[in-house]
């Protein structure tokens, strides 16, 4: 197991449709928001899910703690950072934060553990190649 810290940042606008109707971030967006983030983070390391799929290779979620702290609304501009905390044999911890950009309020701190599964969703080593991109 590796413990390290890596830090990657997107900025992404919040919509119309991220919101309850009192125009405050619905709950559940803030996943979506996260999800993204990774994405571009692995997109960012020339990680292609695609082809990881077809090679076998799949990510799930096993944990997930997310701390709402402030309510981010309409029209926000948002920060959502991914912080690589752990490499280990078949996960990878992550800690996730979401910020309003103009002030940097905190409005989110999430922290997960990724596992890596095959296509019969059992647990497998993370593929060196991608292991060295990651890091």
């Amino acid at each position: 197991m590796v413990k390290m810290i890596k830090i990657f940042s997107i900025t992404s606008r919040v919509y119309y449709q991220d919101t309850d109707a009192g125009g405050v971030i619905y709950h559940s967006k803030y996943l979506d928001f996260c999800e993204r983030a990774r994405t571009e983070f692995l997109r960012d390391r020339n990680v292609n899910q695609v082809t990881l799929m077809k090679q076998g290779v799949l990510f799930v979620v096993r944990n997930l703690n997310i701390d709402y702290i402030y309510s981010g609304k309409l029209d926000d501009l948002i920060d959502i950072t991914v912080k690589i905390k752990e490499l280990g044999g078949v996960r990878i911890k992550m800690e996730q934060t979401i910020l309003r950009n103009n002030d940097r309020v905190l409005l989110v701190k999430m922290n997960l553990e990724l596992v890596c599964i095959n296509k019969e969703f059992k647990p497998i080593r993370l593929p060196k190649d991608l292991v060295e991109k990651l890091r």
